[in-house]
C-alpha cells in the first residue's frame, strides 16, 4: 500500500536519494583565491569557538559568508565537523529539517541511519519530534560539530520561532551553532536565544584601512595608488562588497584616475551608488544576459542556455564570473548564485521586460527543472510562468514522490501550503490528499474523499484505478478489509490494466491484506512474490516494506516465528542504515519482528527493537503492526511481574482502537486482559470483560468488518476458556476450546491452535485424564518446529507444571526438554549487555520533566536550571504535545510506557554528561 507517481514519471523510488536542491544547500560557496584573511575576526574565532551559539547579523555585502567560509576551514583544520546550510524562503519546518538531515549527511560522508532520522518525523503535524531524532544524531557525533547557517533571513517566521529556536535550546554538549543573516530573525519572546547568542554586527565586519588597502592592492595591483585607496575606503565607508564593486569597476577602466574620481564622486545610499555604477559599466549583452538569470536561485552553465535560449550564455556566465563580483561560486558542478544585492538590482530590470518574455523565461526554467527532477523549483517556476494547470501537474508529482519514498509527513505539510481550491481544480492533487489521509489516523477522511472522486462520472479510468486503490488502503488502515474486494472487483488480478498503470504493488498489499485476514496465507506470500521488486520502475521502499511486513506477519499466524524473523531482521537492519531508527519503515519492522523474538522468548531483544517507537507505531502503520507492538509490550511487562503496566498498555490499546473505530484491536485488548484476571483469580473480573467482549460481537455484523468475525469468534472462545478454568468450570473450558481448535484449523492461524492444544491438555489433566501429558508433548513438539520457545508462559501456569512432570517421567533413553521450551526464560548470556531505549526527548526538556515529577514550581524550575520561565513552559510544552498528553503529570507516565527508562534517572544522566562534555 504505498502510492506511485503517474506513469509518465520514470523516475524510480524504490530509495530516497538526496534531492538535487539539497545538495546544493548543503554545499558551502567556494571560498575565492582572492579573498583576503581578516586578522582582526581570525583572532574573535579564537575567542568565541566554544560558545554554543553565534551569529553574525549585518546587512549584504558585509562579508557575512566569506567570514563564515574562514572559520568553516578554521575549524576543519582543527578537527570539528562542519555542516553547512543555505537557508531560503521555501524552508517550512519539514522542508528545513530535511535540509538539515542533508546537510549533516554530506558533511559526515556516512550512510543515513543517524543523519537521516528526521525524515520521518511520526507525526506530522509535530514538527520537532524530527528535530529531537537529529540532535540525537548530532550528539553521536565524535567531537566538536559546528552548523553554520547562511541566509537566515530568508526563513519562514514560522520556521525560525519554532523549529530553529528549538534546534538552539536544546543542541547537545557539542554542537555550535553559527547563523548568518541580514537582519536581527523574528524570534518569539519566550525562545529568544539572545541571552545565549555572541552577535557580530556591521561594525565588527566593516573593513579598516589596512584591509582596504589589501584588498585594493590584491585587485588593481599598481594602478591605485595609497592616496586613492584611503579615499576609496572612506568612499566605501569599511563596507566590503563597496570596495570589490569600486575595484571592479576601476579594473575595468583605461583610465584608472579618472575611474577613482567617479567612484569618490558618487552620491546616494551606500549600497545603490556602487552597484549601479557596476551595473552601468557592464556590457549590455552581459547585462542583460544577467538580467534574465537572475530568475534564478541557482545556476550553471546548461540551465543558462535553457534559460535564455542564448547558446552564447554558457560563455557570459564565465565572463561574469571572472570580471565581475556578482556571483558567488559554489563547490559542486559548477554551480553559482549572484549575490543577493545584485540579484535584488538585476530583478528590477526582469521587472521592466515584457510579461510574455518575463513568462517565457520562467516557462523555460520549469521545464528543465522538470526534466532534471527539481519537482520543486519546476512548480516554483510554472507559478511564476502563469501556468496554473502546469504547476498544479508538477505539484502533484512532487506529492505522490514525497508519498512514495515513505516521506509522509513531509508530503502532508506540502500539501497544506496549497490553497483548497487549488487542490480541488487537479484531480491528481485530490487523489494525493485522499491518499495522505487514509494512510494516517484519518483514514475515515480518505475513504470518504475516494469514493467521492469514485462517483465522479468526470473522472477517466487510470483516476479511477488509482481512487479505487486510495479507498482500499484506506480500508486497509481503518481494519475495515471487507470492503477491499468489491472496490477491487472492477480490475481482476493479472489484468492489463493494473500491471501497466504503476500501481501493482498497491494491489497486491491491499489483496494481500484481505487474503491473510481470510486465512489463506499461502496466497498472501504468491502476491507478494509477483509485487515489482527492488529496482523495478514502478518499485518502491514503502510498497516493500509493507509486502514484507505481511508476510512476516503470516509466519507468525502459522506458528512459524523463526521464518518471521527470517524474513524481517535483515529487512530491519537495512531500513535503520538507510532511513532512521525511527523512521516509519523501520518501525514497522520493528514492531513485528519484536513478536516474533518474544514468541522466541527473547524477551530483553523484543523490547529492545520497540523502545522509543511505539508513537511512530502508531501513527504510521496499519492495525496488525500497532497491535504486534502493544501486546509485545504488554507480554515484556508481565514477564517482569509489573502487571498494572501491562494493563495499561492494553487499556491504551483499547482506547486507541475505540476512538479509530476498529472494534477487532478492541478485541484483542480485552480477550488479552481476561486472561490476565482469569489467572490471577479475579473471576468477577475476568467475567465483567467477557460480557464486555460479547457485546463487541455486534460490530462484526456490519459487511466492512464481516471477514474478521472468524477471527473474533476464535479469540472469544479462548477468552471464555480462560474464564471457565479460572472459575472451575471444565466443562464450559472444553467446549470453548474445541470450538477454538475448529476456527484456528480453518484460518490457519498455528499458534492460536498452539494455544488452544495446550489449554486443552491442562483441561484433560484437570479431567484427570491420562492422555493430557502426551497431548502436551505433542504440542510442545509441534512448537519446537516453528521455532515457538515460550509457548507455556503465554498459556495457563498448570501446563508449565506439566511440562516439568513430563520430563520427570521422561525415559532416560528419550531427550529432556530444554529450558526454552518449559517456558522458562534463558540462560543470559555472558557479557550482555541490556538494550537501552533511545530517549524521545532531548536533554534540555529531560531536566525540565525531571523537575516537573518532583513537584517543582515552573519559577523554581527557571532558577534551578538557569532558564526564564517562559522558556521553561516552551519546554514543557513540546514535551506534552511530543508525547501526545495534556499535562506534565501524565507526560512522565506516557515517557514510561515508551520505552523509556525512569525520568528522573535519565535526566540526571543526560546531565552528568553534558557537564562531562563541557
Amino acid at each position: 500500500m504505498t502510492p506511485r507517481q503517474p506513469a509518465a514519471d520514470s523516475t524510480r523510488v524504490h530509495a530516497i536519494v538526496p534531492e538535487p536542491e539539497f545538495v546544493l544547500k548543503a554545499t558551502p560557496p567556494r571560498l575565492p583565491r582572492a579573498a583576503l584573511r581578516r586578522e582582526r575576526l581570525m583572532q574573535r574565532w579564537q575567542e568565541v569557538r566554544d560558545r554554543p551559539l553565534l551569529m553574525v547579523v549585518a546587512p549584504d555585502g558585509y562579508g557575512k559568508s566569506t567570514l563564515l567560509l574562514h572559520w568553516r576551514r578554521t575549524w576543519l583544520e582543527h578537527g570539528a565537523l562542519v555542516a553547512w546550510c543555505t537557508a531560503d524562503a521555501r524552508d517550512d519546518r519539514a522542508r528545513f529539517r530535511m535540509a538539515l538531515a542533508h546537510t549533516l549527511q554530506h558533511a559526515a560522508g556516512r550512510s543515513r541511519a543517524e543523519a537521516l532520522a528526521a525524515r520521518h518525523a511520526p507525526k506530522p503535524d509535530w514538527h520537532c519530534e524530527g528535530f529531537t531524532d537529529l540532535l540525537a544524531a548530532m550528539a553521536r557525533v565524535r567531537g566538536p560539530l559546528v552548523l553554520m547557517i547562511d541566509e537566515c533571513e530568508r526563513l519562514p517566521p514560522a520556521t525560525v520561532r519554532e523549529a530553529l529556536s528549538y534546534l538552539i535550546h536544546n543542541a547537545p554538549a557539542n554542537v555550535h551553532i553559527v547563523l548568518a543573516a541580514n537582519a536581527p530573525l523574528p524570534w518569539a519572546a519566550q525562545s529568544d536565544p539572545g541571552e545565549r547568542a555572541l552577535v557580530l554586527g556591521a561594525d565588527d565586519l566593516r573593513l579598516c584601512l589596512e584591509d582596504s588597502l589589501a584588498i585594493l592592492a590584491r585587485r588593481a595591483c599598481e594602478r591605485i595608488d595609497g592616496d586613492d585607496g584611503r579615499r576609496l575606503h572612506q568612499a566605501c565607508e569599511g563596507w566590503p562588497m563597496g570596495l570589490q564593486m569600486a575595484a571592479a569597476a576601476i579594473e575595468q577602466a583605461q583610465d584608472s584616475p579618472r575611474a577613482v574620481e567617479s567612484v569618490v564622486w558618487l552620491r546616494g545610499p551606500l549600497p545603490t551608488r556602487f552597484l549601479d555604477a557596476l551595473l552601468a559599466r557592464l556590457p549590455a549583452e552581459l547585462l542583460e544576459f544577467l538580467s534574465r538569470v537572475a530568475i534564478l536561485d541557482h545556476m550553471n552553465g546548461e540551465l543558462c542556455v535553457a534559460v535564455t535560449d542564448n547558446p552564447a550564455a554558457l560563455a557570459l556566465l564565465a565572463r561574469a564570473m571572472l570580471d565581475t563580483p556578482l556571483l558567488i561560486v559554489g563547490q559542486t558542478k559548477d554551480w553559482s548564485c549572484l549575490h543577493p544585492l545584485a540579484r535584488h538590482a538585476l530583478l528590477q530590470r526582469t521587472a521592466r521586460l515584457a510579461v510574455g518574455e518575463r513568462r517565457s523565461l520562467h516557462r523555460r526554467a520549469s521545464a528543465w527543472f522538470a526534466h532534471a527532477g527539481r519537482l520543486h523549483d519546476a512548480f516554483h517556476h510554472a507559478e511564476q510562468a502563469g501556468d496554473a494547470v502546469a504547476a498544479r501537474s508538477l505539484y502533484a508529482r512532487l506529492l505522490w514522490r514525497l508519498a512514495a519514498q515513505g516521506r509522509l509527513a513531509e508530503a502532508r505539510e506540502t500539501l497544506a501550503h496549497l490553497p483548497q481550491a487549488e487542490r480541488e481544480r487537479e484531480p491528481q492533487l485530490r487523489l494525493i490528499a485522499a491518499w495522505l489521509a487514509a494512510c494516517s489516523d484519518r483514514h475515515g477522511d480518505g475513504l470518504t474523499q475516494a469514493r467521492q472522486l469514485l462517483a465522479d462520472a468526470q473522472l477517466d479510468a487510470p483516476a479511477r484505478l488509482v481512487a479505487a486503490l486510495v479507498a482500499a488502503t484506506a480500508a486497509a488502515y481503518g481494519d475495515r478489509v471487507g470492503l477491499i474486494p468489491a472496490l477491487l472487483a472492477p480490475w481482476p488480478e493479472g489484468s492489463a490494466a493494473i500491471e501497466n498503470s504503476g500501481h501493482a504493488a498497491i494491489y497486491a498489499n491491499c489483496m494481500a491484506i484481505d487474503a491473510l485476514h481470510r486465512g489463506d496465507i499461502a496466497r498472501v506470500r504468491a502476491i507478494e512474490s509477483r509485487s515489482p521488486a527492488a529496482g523495478h520502475r514502478h518499485s518502491s521502499a514503502l510498497g516493500q516494506a509493507i509486502g514484507r511486513v505481511l508476510v512476516g506477519l503470516g509466519h507468525l499466524w502459522e506458528g512459524y516465528p523463526d521464518r518471521a524473523e527470517a524474513v524481517l531482521r535483515p529487512a530491519l537492519a537495512q531500513a535503520e542504515q538507510a532511513e532512521g531508527r525511527r523512521s516509519a519503515i523501520a518501525s514497522m519492522f520493528a514492531a513485528v519482528a519484536a513478536t516474533a523474538l518474544l514468541q522466541r522468548n527473547q524477551a530483553s531483544a523484543a523490547l529492545g527493537l520497540l523502545a522509543g517507537r511505539l508513537d511512530v507505531i502508531e501513527a504510521t502503520a496499519f492495525p496488525d503492526v500497532v497491535s504486534c507492538a502493544r501486546h509485545t509490550l504488554a507480554s515484556v511487562a508481565i514477564d517482569q511481574g509489573d502487571e498494572a503496566q501491562a494493563v495499561r498498555i492494553l487499556d491504551g490499546l483499547h482506547d486507541l482502537a475505540q476512538a479509530r473505530g476498529q472494534p477487532r484491536l478492541q478485541m484483542h485488548a480485552l480477550a488479552a486482559r481476561i486472561r490476565i484476571e482469569a489467572l490471577a483469580g479475579r473471576v468477577a473480573a475476568a467475567a465483567a470483560l467477557a460480557a464486555e467482549l460479547d457485546r463487541l460481537a455486534a460490530s462484526f455484523v456490519a459487511s466492512e468488518f464481516g471477514s474478521l468475525r472468524p477471527q473474533y469468534d476464535l479469540l472469544a472462545a479462548i477468552a471464555q476458556a480462560h474464564v471457565g478454568l479460572a472459575c472451575g468450570d471444565v466443562g464450559l473450558a472444553d467446549r470453548h476450546l474445541l470450538a477454538a481448535d475448529a476456527i484456528a484449523s480453518d484460518l490457519g492461524r498455528g499458534r492460536d491452535l498452539l494455544i488452544v492444544r495446550v489449554l486443552r491438555a491442562v483441561v484433560a489433566r484437570l479431567r484427570g485424564a491420562r492422555l493430557a501429558l502426551r497431548l502436551l508433548g505433542e504440542a510442545l513438539m509441534m512448537a519446537k518446529l516453528g521455532g515457538n520457545r515460550r509457548l507455556l508462559a503465554d498459556t495457563h501456569p498448570l501446563a508449565e507444571e506439566m511440562a516439568r512432570e513430563l520430563r520427570q517421567t521422561s525415559s532416560s533413553g528419550r531427550r529432556t526438554l530444554p529450558r526454552s521450551e518449559r517456558g522458562e526464560a534463558p540462560e543470559p548470556a555472558r557479557g550482555q549487555v541490556p538494550v537501552s531505549a533511545p530517549s524521545l526527548l532531548t536533554p534540555a526538556e529531560l531536566r525540565v520533566l525531571e523537575c516537573c515529577h518532583r513537584g517543582i514550581a515552573i519559577a523554581t524550575i527557571a532558577a534551578e536550571l538557569a532558564l526564564s520561565e517562559g522558556l521553561v513552559q516552551w519546554h514543557l510544552a513540546h514535551v506534552c504535545a511530543k508525547l501526545a498528553v495534556a499535562d506534565p503529570a501524565a507526560a512522565v507516565e506516557r515517557a514510561r510506557l515508551l520505552g523509556l527508562v525512569d525520568v528522573g534517572e535519565a535526566a540526571r544522566r543526560v546531565s552528568g554528561q553534558r557537564a562531562g562534555a563541557s
